[in-house]
């Protein structure tokens, strides 16, 4: 991630749910970023008291970004639909699955 980004990242969103891409995530963002996601509750994640301090990074669980999707999906899927909720502007660069990059159509 980091050769890919020229650095590390503000944020990481883990969508997997297993404690090794949690860490994967962790260990790619910058100090002081954030990593979003979700594991299973017998998957343990370990970070020394140090680690936790010294990079000052975020680390936060949530699942379908706490809403409820039976009702909020339909309603956001509306919304894009319409030409209300406009998702490309929220993308500023594209890496495919071979690493290659390309920028947004947006």
């Amino acid at each position: 991630m980091r050769r890919l980004t020229g650095g590390s990242t503000d944020h990481a969103f883990e969508c997997v749910g297993r404690s090794s891409t949690i860490r994967a995530a962790w260990s790619s963002t910058r100090r002081g970023g954030a990593v979003l996601g979700i594991g299973a509750k017998d998957d343990l994640v370990s970070f020394s008291a140090l680690e936790v301090f010294h990079f000052a990074r975020t680390l936060s669980a949530c699942c379908y970004g706490n809403s409820a999707p039976a009702r909020d999906i339909p309603v956001l899927a509306e919304h894009v639909a319409r030409g209300r909720l406009d998702l490309e502007a929220l993308i500023t660069d594209r890496i495919t699955l071979d690493g290659s990059r390309r920028p947004s159509s947006g």
